[in-house]
């Protein structure tokens, strides 16, 4: 088999991601709690990791080019683990009164 990608492979790919967009615009639907940011963040990693192998040919790709892929993910985790240490580290102030009697007037 050559390493060149089908037109029946890639339009299977094609459905497998419009398949994932779908599921994730069903369970964003859904009352999940908390696991609707989980499951989001599943599904888009998983659809992420698809493109990056298939069409950007990552699985054929020289050593190099997969070392900057991965310092591109290292760098991200970098990014998002000092945004969530940055949120969870600051002190959290009540909401002023006026800002109560405000929202209860609009519910």
């Amino acid at each position: 088999m050559s390493q060149v990608d089908t037109e029946r492979k890639l339009f299977y790919l094609f459905l497998t991601l419009i398949g994932l967009v779908f599921l994730t615009t069903g369970i964003a639907f859904l009352d999940l709690g908390w696991m609707n940011f989980a499951a989001a963040l599943i599904i888009s990693g998983l659809q992420a990791s698809l493109v990056g192998v298939f069409f950007m040919h990552l699985r054929i790709a020289e050593i190099l080019v997969k070392v900057f892929a991965a310092g591109t993910l290292l760098w991200l985790l970098i990014l998002i683990s000092g945004t969530f240490i940055d949120y969870v580290s600051r002190p959290w102030m009540p909401i002023p009164s006026m800002w109560e009697v405000e929202l209860q007037s609009v519910r």
